[in-house]
């Protein structure tokens, strides 16, 4: 799932009604991760930080942000 910052915001503001006050700013420079991350969820499904933190949260994901969810 990709989503653009502006795309989200309108999301946010409805669910958070608290301020946001992370700072959208333009990339100065990106750093590729070497090529054992990449993807590392569809390459580790086991790993001890992907099922107890990651697995979860997605389950969650398309009851808490439908209108976000594409599978």
């Amino acid at each position: 799932m990709a989503l653009r910052g502006a795309s989200v915001l309108p999301v946010a503001w409805k669910r958070h009604p608290e301020p946001i006050v992370t700072q959208v700013a333009p990339l100065g420079h990106f750093y590729s991760a070497e090529e054992y991350h990449q993807n590392f969820l569809e390459r580790n499904p086991d790993n001890p930080y992907i099922v107890f933190n990651n697995l979860p949260k997605l389950d969650h994901l398309p009851n808490q942000c439908p209108e976000l969810y594409k599978p």
